[in-house]
């Protein structure tokens, strides 16, 4: 299940135990570079057709954390990959049915600093059977208010 499953991402490969893992600088530093925790998971749609994981990856010796979002389609009882991305601060993921998706996330401009997107981005994104993948709809982007 999900709170066990192993992952290779950017950061490197990792195992959850109990939705919780560490990633190591290398195969010797035993310190954690990254703080990896499973934030979210939803079965969705018809027959729980699709299976959304969020997992968290904070960057526990430097600056930064991200959101990893999977979304995977159920296929003769088993679920495979559909969509995955990487939102930098995270992202709010929203599902509807019978197979959307909507996430928001933030969006840098060229001279925003890292910790601050100057504008966000909404994306809605639809389930498309023939290409067997979830396509971007419709997206918007929007300047945030910053405090002066």
């Amino acid at each position: 299940m999900v709170p066990n499953r192993q992952f290779t991402l950017d950061i490197g490969p990792f195992q959850l135990h109990d939705g919780k893992a560490c990633v190591h600088p290398t195969a010797s530093d035993p310190s954690c570079e990254w703080d990896v925790t499973l934030t979210r998971t939803e079965r969705w749609s018809a027959h729980q057709r699709f299976l959304l994981v969020v997992l968290n990856a904070d960057h526990s010796l430097g600056s930064g954390a991200w959101d990893y979002v999977f979304v995977y389609r159920c296929v003769q009882n088993v679920y495979v990959p559909a969509f995955s991305e990487r939102y930098l601060y995270g992202a709010k993921v929203e599902v509807g049915d019978p197979a959307d998706l909507w996430i928001t996330a933030g969006v840098w401009g060229p001279k925003d600093p890292t910790c601050c997107a100057s504008m966000m981005r909404r994306s809605h994104l639809a389930w498309k059977e023939r290409q067997k993948r979830f396509v971007v709809t419709e997206s918007h982007v929007w300047t945030t208010q910053k405090s002066k």
